[in-house]
């Protein structure tokens, strides 16, 4: 019998935080593989963020977190040689990367990680989600933004694969590294729910809360910088039976309005259900460079719900138009808003069509190519 092969699986974000592409490929990658996944553990994220847990049924699976020093982030010890620091704990932290087939990375910010420890013969898999160069503190921090992109570039250039979850990402990588290479899109997907909780104890309580408001503007996912409150809020002001319901982690503050119900972060089980006391589910991003690379996994889960959806319109989203109304300025959220509070319909996309959708773009449809690619 052919022994498994090993993957040794870097991720950026703690395996708690709200289940994003990493968990999920991570897991499926289990089914095949051994997997060992060690995450970066958070320095300032609040343990009430911290839900997902790791699911038992995947048997190849091990989590385990390190801790990595943000020198660059520290005023004071930015411009100080302390890497050093770094790599000493990592030698105590990470296994030796010999008895790996697979070095799985999912930020340029892990080229740092593994710079001293990967041999010219290792096959490294770059899976790259996300613009960070756009996040605010590279943006902010030019020692941080010249740092991810030096890192991005080595990556590019001794990866033994590249993948990329947005086509326009791809080709923002690519220029801005100035790399001739392959680069393979595998988009996000969704992950189909397992049950309806209706009867859950905290369900049961989230829905008394939701049933107390006439008209739901739902959002789930998290609430950064790159939301756009300025365009719910006016909306909020022309439609006076909507309130808006807001479900994830928080890192900015949410404006205080009677109609604004922020209902912290809850375990993913719950999402689908929830979804289903929406009367619009909406996605209102400002469409900045980050944004325009996010392939997201919120509009598929959207559209599996079978609502009216309502999302910004950029090159990513484009592709669900089928399913969705795009706005681009407030006054054209606003007026969407305002014709589905007055009709009250049910959505009038065919619901087979969507659930169709959603079911032709799971991770396990992403999975098979991915595996395709390793084997």
């Amino acid at each position: 019998m052919e022994q498994r092969k090993k993957i040794l699986y870097l991720m950026h974000i703690p395996w708690g935080w709200i289940k994003q592409r990493p968990h999920f490929l991570a897991e499926l990658l289990s089914i095949d593989f051994d997997v060992d996944v060690f995450y970066k553990k958070p320095t300032i994220v609040s343990k009430k963020d911290l839900l997902t847990l790791v699911d038992n049924k995947y048997h190849n699976l091990s989590v385990r977190g390190f801790r990595y020093l943000p020198f660059e982030q520290i005023p004071v010890l930015r411009h100080l040689h302390c890497e050093w620091i770094n790599t000493f704990l990592l030698i105590f932290q990470l296994p030796s990367f010999k008895k790996y087939d697979f070095i799985w990375v999912t930020s340029p910010l892990l080229y740092s990680v593994i710079r001293f420890f990967y041999k010219k013969d290792s096959k490294i898999i770059y899976d790259c989600m996300d613009d960070v160069l756009e996040f605010p503190a590279p943006k902010t921090n030019r020692v941080l933004y010249n740092k991810l992109l030096k890192n991005e570039i080595k990556l590019l250039e001794i990866s033994r694969f590249v993948i990329s979850s947005a086509e326009y990402l791809k080709h923002k990588i690519l220029k801005r590294a100035t790399v001739d290479r392959e680069v393979v899109v595998v988009n996000n997907a969704i992950a189909l729910p397992d049950e309806h909780l209706i009867d859950d104890s905290k369900m049961v309580l989230i829905t008394k809360e939701l049933e107390k408001f006439s008209f739901v503007l739902m959002y789930i996912g998290t609430i950064s910088e790159w939301f756009d409150f300025e365009t719910v809020l006016y909306s909020l002001e022309n439609n006076p039976k909507a309130h808006v319901v807001l479900f994830g982690p928080a890192d900015v503050a949410i404006p205080t309005h009677e109609r604004v119900h922020y209902m912290g972060t809850i375990e993913r089980k719950y999402i689908f259900t929830i979804m289903s006391f929406a009367n619009v589910l909406i996605m209102p991003f400002k469409v900045n460079e980050l944004i325009r690379s996010v392939n997201p996994v919120k509009i598929y889960e959207y559209i599996y719900a079978a609502k009216f959806i309502i999302v910004s319109k950029y090159e990513e989203t484009e592709k669900f138009s089928k399913f969705v109304s795009f706005y681009t300025t407030k006054e054209d959220f606003s007026t969407l808003i305002s014709g589905l509070a007055i009709e009250e319909k049910e959505c009038l996309i065919d619901k087979d069509d969507m659930k169709a959708f959603a079911l032709a773009n799971t991770w396990n449809f992403r999975y098979k190519l991915l595996r395709t690619l390793l084997q």
